[in-house]
């Protein structure tokens, strides 16, 4: 097995991979690569494996990604990174990718949702949910 980072997982522009694209992680199981297309969608993985969302995002407008529920016990937030978008165009879209680790067996719910902090009530503008297996 060969490890990889993020960006190889990714692309190195921040093209997503598909969604069903995996990789495997010398000693951390898979790596599923989601992005915007498998929302409402249902994953199968295994305990250890890893869940990478990818989705566009552009902070400049207001609005960022955010995590509404993480499918907690059955999976942990592992990480949440952006990525800028091209460097030759300010104000450019980037992305944002949430990485989720399988750690118990079990049935759970990712929830996003791409809103502005202010106002606080103010409703998303789009949600992403996955719902996710994890199989011992």
């Amino acid at each position: 097995m060969v490890a990889v980072t993020a960006s190889e997982i990714t692309g190195v522009h921040g093209e997503g991979v598909g969604r069903d694209a995996t990789l495997a992680i010398m000693g951390h199981g898979t790596v599923h690569a989601i992005d915007e297309s498998a929302n409402d969608s249902f994953v199968e993985v295994a305990r250890n494996d890893s869940i990478d969302v990818q989705l566009g995002e552009n902070a400049t407008t207001g609005f960022r990604w955010r995590v509404k529920a993480t499918g907690a016990p059955v999976l942990e937030l592992a990480d949440d990174r952006t990525a800028p978008g091209p460097k030759n165009r300010p104000g450019a879209s980037g992305s944002r990718r949430f990485r989720f680790r399988a750690a118990v067996p079990g049935s759970a719910t990712i929830k996003l949702v791409y809103a502005r902090r202010v106002p606080a009530n103010a409703p998303p503008a789009k949600a992403f949910v996955l719902r996710v297996r994890v199989l011992p």
